[in-house]
């Protein structure tokens, strides 16, 4: 009998975690590393180094997982390009993402409240942007869709970066916030990259996104922003020739890619590639070796 209920409890246990996991599972790739590059160069002793690690990792795994409650509270147009999602799959209804959302953003602002007036502001910013992307509706616009995206993104890595510093030092240095304004503005500019295989369920929902309002347009500008912020970057940072090597062949890579392969299943292919260069340049902050 204690067996079988022991048995039911985790039954139900890794239901509800495997749930969660689909909900961010797209998205762990371009969010949660940002702790780990923060972490590296982070001014923090030895002794306080694993606490910093896990408070920053878990503060960015609750607010990516806020926004995908938030983007995934419809799933109508997950049905064509991410069947596997909750929603579309069956595991659980509109109603109940809806409800998990506000109370898990109400969560994540107490415990933001809790970490410093900082990291609340950056929780609220999080907030704020979920609000606007998708109760507004302005991810059906063309360009405030970006801005919002690129101002969620800074607000998530002011609160992720706030948290690797010391107790004492709950602020950031004014070159780190030019160094994390220089990556939203990367974002702005180049994240349409992730529209590219969507288009299929983007028109099913009704969105007007770069790649299906300019198809050939929005590939050469994307493919050349990532080139462009590619040499940039190389310029700006103290780089040896090997990585500044790796680096510019791996954004020459993703241009021409985007160029030249324009089914969905490629599209797919070249957006991981995306995902792995934007973390690398997200060790912009970091490092506080740019200079752009």
């Amino acid at each position: 009998m204690l067996q079988g209920r022991w048995g039911t409890l985790l039954s139900r246990a890794q239901y509800h975690l495997t749930t969660l996991h689909l909900f961010s599972r797209a998205d762990y790739l371009t969010v949660i590393p940002t702790a780990s590059v923060f972490f590296k160069e982070s001014q923090i002793t030895d002794s306080t180094k694993k606490w910093a690690l896990a408070k920053s990792t878990l503060w960015a795994f609750i607010h990516l997982l806020q926004i995908a409650l938030s983007n995934q509270s419809s799933g109508h147009e997950d049905k064509l390009d991410k069947p596997w999602r909750p929603v579309p799959s069956g595991r659980i209804t509109v109603e109940q993402v809806r409800r998990l959302r506000w109370i898990l953003s109400a969560g994540c602002l107490a415990v933001s409240f809790a970490a410093g007036p900082f990291v609340l502001a950056a929780s609220l910013g999080v907030t704020l942007y979920t609000i606007l992307y998708d109760d507004l509706l302005l991810r059906g616009h063309l360009i405030f869709r970006n801005l919002c995206i690129a101002a969620g993104y800074l607000a998530s890595d002011i609160g992720t970066l706030t948290l690797m510093k010391p107790t004492r030092i709950q602020r950031l240095e004014a070159e780190e916030l030019r160094s994390l304004v220089c990556c939203a503005l990367l974002i702005f500019t180049t994240f349409s990259a992730h529209d590219f295989p969507d288009v299929g369920g983007d028109k099913t929902s009704g969105r007007r996104t770069f790649p299906i309002v300019a198809p050939y347009a929005s590939r050469w500008i994307v493919s050349s922003m990532v080139i462009l912020w590619t040499t940039m970057i190389c310029y700006s940072w103290s780089l040896d020739a090997i990585s500044r090597g790796f680096f510019f062949g791996l954004g020459v890579v993703i241009g021409v890619r985007f160029l030249l392969f324009r089914d969905a299943l490629r599209d797919r292919r070249t957006l991981s590639l995306y995902k792995i260069w934007l973390i690398i340049a997200h060790m912009q902050p970091a490092g506080r070796r740019a200079v752009i």
